[in-house]
């Protein structure tokens, strides 16, 4: 199994052509469906309750 790993660019290309080699692929795993869904419906993963000691720390009251 090949794994596709994506790194962000200025010029989208290889987000498209990370997009385009899954799309053509006969059958998905559940993590190719997954990763192909993230592309037309973004989700957000952070949980600000996690990250609220962090900004805290980096802007003293």
């Amino acid at each position: 199994m090949k794994t596709i790993v994506i790194y962000k660019s200025k010029t989208g290309f290889t987000e498209k052509y990370a997009k385009w080699k899954l799309k053509i692929k006969k059958q998905l795993t559940p993590d190719e469906k997954g990763m192909l869904s993230s592309y037309d419906r973004p989700v957000d993963f952070t949980r600000k309750k996690n990250i609220d000691g962090i900004i805290t720390y980096v802007n003293p009251v």
